[in-house]
């Protein structure tokens, strides 16, 4: 059946891996005054160098809807580095115009990674069949031998496993501190984003990916998980437990009149339509918890297993010595090929529904990049077919505007 309430399994989760190892309880709580004491040193900037993180989706599925296609997975990181950047376009008529100043752009965002944690190249997306049918917040899914996929390197990717997740979960994050093996966040193939035909209402705009991306990034939820709670973020207001659905404004709990409850913000349990916002102390937490835990090599990670390659004469595959960057384009990018013997290409650039768009031929230099302009097609994930003398190569870019 289809959810009606957004089940979070972070806590739960973080419950259970700290009763099979008590040690992950002090090793948080000494993160917790690592972070503390970064933020008092590097307090709140409104802006900031932006972070770009390589992320990988592990599609594991057991039946064809499960495999979730790749435009859905482009729609789902459009909508994720919107919602991370404030630019996403329900925030002016969704958010109460009191919270509207407090909301953040997060200056994070994140790029398909283009290699994978040995170098080859990649697009980003793994597929794993698997005779599982429904998976919990036993972390079987990261895991090949249970039947999910095992992790890619934490230190340099984002990793985020989409599956069935069975009962009532919508996803679940883990926390900094914890296993190498498990980190990451895990959200159902259901409910992505409806624009890439992976989202059921009402949790149909990729926000799942967003709320445990907090907590992966170490945010709580926004009633701290207990009544009138303390979610550790000092313009977030107290409320009294989660909000589901969509409240009317304003919601008054925990004596937090008159503006009540910031039932708009992504840490809440609202349906996607109606959670539209970080708030600066959100935001400030997050980049402290880049900075003092075991996400700091996401900070620099992106320029190798994202950008621009430029590979020298390679005995792996076609594939390694064309990129195409930066991935997500607004429409303008690079591809660069580096390919021994080859001047001349031919370019073709499907969209998602299989059709062809663009056409050329292109001059390549070695090692020069010869850029290509799709600023006039819409958003999404598209093809691109390098027909060369040494074979065809295929990658794959999204536009976000």
């Amino acid at each position: 059946g289809e959810k009606k309430d957004r089940g979070c399994g972070s806590m739960e989760y973080k419950a259970m891996e700290e009763k099979a190892n008590p040690a992950l309880k002090s090793i948080r709580e000494q993160l917790e005054i690592e972070m503390q004491h970064y933020m008092k040193n590097n307090p709140a900037m409104s802006t900031q160098a932006l972070i770009t993180m390589p992320i990988v989706f592990h599609v594991v599925y057991n039946g064809a809807a499960e495999n979730v296609s790749d435009n859905c997975i482009a729609q789902t990181l459009i909508a994720l580095n919107k919602d991370f950047r404030k630019q996403n376009a329900d925030f002016a008529t969704k958010c109460p115009a009191v919270f509207q100043p407090m909301a953040a752009d997060c200056e994070m965002q994140f790029c398909m990674a283009t290699k994978d944690p040995t170098g080859a190249a990649s697009n980003g997306i793994t597929r794993t069949s698997t005779t599982v049918a429904s998976f919990s917040t036993n972390n079987a899914v990261k895991y090949t031998a249970q039947g999910g996929k095992d992790v890619w390197d934490r230190n340099k990717f984002v990793n985020l496993w989409v599956c069935d997740l069975g009962s009532s979960l919508l996803g679940y994050g883990q926390f900094p501190g914890g296993s190498a093996a498990t980190d990451g966040v895990v959200c159902h193939y259901k409910y992505l984003v409806q624009s890439g035909g992976c989202g059921a209402a009402p949790f149909e705009l990729g926000r799942t990916t967003v709320h445990e991306l907090g907590h992966f990034f170490n945010l709580r939820h926004i009633w701290g998980d207990a009544n009138c709670g303390d979610d550790q973020v000092a313009d977030t207001p107290t409320q009294q437990g989660s909000n589901f659905g969509c409240p009317t404004f304003p919601k008054v709990t925990c004596s937090n009149g008159p503006n009540g409850d910031m039932h708009v913000n992504y840490m809440d349990y609202v349906d996607d339509k109606c959670m539209v916002m970080f708030t600066a102390g959100q935001k400030t937490r997050m980049v402290a918890a880049l900075n003092t835990s075991t996400r700091s090599g996401l900070l620099t990670s992106a320029a190798t297993n994202c950008g621009a390659t430029s590979i020298g004469i390679s005995e792996n595959y076609l594939s390694d010595l064309v990129s195409v960057f930066p991935n997500p384009s607004s429409g303008v990018f690079t591809i660069n090929a580096s390919i021994p013997n080859v001047s001349t290409a031919d370019i073709i650039i499907y969209n998602a529904i299989g059709e062809a768009v663009l056409e050329k031929r292109i001059t390549i230099k070695y090692g020069n990049g010869v850029e290509v302009d799709l600023t006039d097609k819409p958003e999404g994930m598209y093809l691109i077919k390098l027909k060369t003398s040494e074979g065809v190569v295929t990658k794959q870019i999204v536009i976000s505007k």
